[in-house]
């Protein structure tokens, strides 16, 4: 799964291509409150496991769940925007959950202990905040899917404005 560019012995970090997916349930907060344990405990299991099945399907890697949200890693961009998609569409159809939101991004990021970090993450953590419920957001085109520009917007953290694209089939 993993395309390596460069290796640190003496940090132990290591420099990979890959594209970085967040996936993002919306207000869950405020939903889940209103909600009985047993309830939610199932509608995020249910969550996580369809996230799982769906990344890992297309070759990818969850890289770590947070709370609310899914950070995964693929090599291939159409398998993240494949596994993205897929997920929004489970998540529309299931009785509980709220709507999904995502950012998909491409490029060089750090890892070490399993984790990945660097720009492109930062990029799709910050971007996934700008996406409206159901739309996932993408910084370029990706083969095989429709994008279309939604301009150029700044992002916190960020120096330059990047130009971020709604991504369909």
């Amino acid at each position: 799964m993993r395309t390596r560019t460069t290796r640190d012995r003496a940090g132990g970090f290591a420099e990979f291509r890959l594209t970085i997916g967040f996936l993002d349930l919306v207000e869950f907060t405020a939903w889940s409150q209103d909600l009985p344990a047993d309830h939610l405990a199932r509608a995020v299991n249910e969550f996580e496991e369809a996230a799982s099945d769906r990344i890992t399907d297309g070759g990818g890697r969850v890289i770590k769940m947070i709370g609310d949200a899914v950070m995964y890693a693929t090599t291939e961009p159409a398998a993240a925007a494949s596994a993205a998609l897929d997920l929004c569409d489970f998540v529309d159809v299931h009785p509980i959950l709220t709507s999904l939101r995502g950012a998909i991004t491409s490029g060089a990021v750090l890892s070490r202990d399993g984790d990945y970090f660097g720009p492109t993450v930062n990029l799709a953590a910050r971007a996934v905040k700008l996406a409206d419920p159901g739309p996932v957001l993408v910084d370029g085109p990706v083969e095989g899917f429709v994008t279309t520009s939604i301009g150029a917007h700044a992002l916190r953290g960020i120096e330059d404005e990047v130009e971020l694209f709604v991504l369909s089939r």
